[in-house]
């Protein structure tokens, strides 16, 4: 929005002069209005009225659609707000309506919105406890902090948290000392855990590379023996020896991967049963604080649509708005 301009204000010429008032400015309804060519701040966004004695009131029929405009604004931003919230987009828009709709609420020049003396974004709005109220968010807040404390709830949350802690811990551990008995590093996902398997002396890897060493020298101290040390004996027994090495850490490799990835299964799976099994004990613990009458069905309340308001406030009202 433009500067306003106060009578007398001294306005800088597009050279960086002083422009005074001259007899020929107008006065208008935020101050005094030059002509286009020597006054660089002039705005024209505001339709003028030819009201008798209101040179800067705007007519009625510019009033309507600027605020026309300026409620859409405030509607659609606020109804991309609740949907990002998670509310349906059909819900989203008649939500909106109603909160822009309250008492206390006035949408302002730019779509912003006035509540209580404060100004907000659209995005900020949509998480007030005004539009908490208006969704039923509060009402669900109160069931769900009623629903937590209730002592039934939490022995049976504990005792799931503590079946799932246990199941899990089992399946971590056995992932780990998997690892370690393996000796490869490239299986941990820490690095802690993948220097301790590469440290281990006994580890199947190192005892497979020990294996083929010694197989390595058999073969050599056996084409010595048969004058076959620089032909092709060494060479052929060398890659006997080689291909059976290979095989046998492609073997301890596969079953490696093949254990972990059923740990893996089965600790998702404890970890769904957790889910599932506190899932169930707070419908179930909602039913019974239902029926004893501790908390109530959270729905958002039944309101009307009871008309929009828009900010008067002082420099709006020069603008006739």
């Amino acid at each position: 929005m433009p500067k306003r301009l106060e009578p007398g204000y001294e306005l800088p010429e597009r050279q960086g002069g002083i422009r005074h008032r001259r007899p020929g400015d107008r006065e208008s309804g935020y101050g005094y209005e030059f002509p286009d060519n020597e006054n660089p701040n002039r705005r024209k966004e505001f339709p003028k009225g030819n009201a008798p004695g209101k040179p800067g009131a705007m007519s009625p029929a510019a009033l309507r659609a600027l605020q026309r405009q300026n409620l859409g604004r405030a509607l659609a931003g606020l109804t991309n707000a609740l949907t990002d919230s998670g509310l349906p987009s059909a819900d989203a828009g008649r939500f909106a309506s109603l909160i822009l709709s309250r008492p206390g609420v006035a949408i302002m020049r730019d779509g912003s919105i006035r509540h209580k003396g404060q100004r907000y974004s659209a995005k900020d709005f949509a998480t007030s406890q005004l539009a908490d109220f208006v969704t039923g968010r509060r009402a669900q807040a109160q069931n769900k902090s009623a629903i937590e404390g209730d002592p039934g709830y939490q022995q049976e949350l504990a005792d799931l948290t503590l079946a799932r802690d246990e199941a899990v811990g089992s399946f971590d551990d056995q992932r780990r000392r998997a690892i370690l008995e393996f000796g490869d590093a490239s299986f941990a996902d820490d690095p802690l855990l993948g220097g301790q398997a590469s440290a281990n002396p006994f580890s199947t890897s190192r005892l497979m590379q020990a294996a083929y060493e010694k197989q390595a020298g058999e073969v050599r101290q056996a084409a010595n023996r048969y004058g076959t040390l620089f032909g092709g004996g060494l060479t052929s027994g060398m890659a006997g020896a080689s291909r059976a090495a290979a095989g046998q850490q492609t073997e301890a490799t596969r079953s490696l991967q093949d254990l972990l990835a059923n740990l893996a299964q089965q600790s998702a799976g404890a970890r769904r049963s957790f889910d599932f099994g506190r899932t169930g004990s707070l419908q179930s613990a909602t039913q019974r604080l239902l029926e004893s009458g501790t908390i109530h069905a959270a729905r958002a309340p039944t309101l009307k649509n009871l008309g929009y308001r828009f900010w008067n406030g002082p420099q709006r009202r020069r603008l006739g708005y």
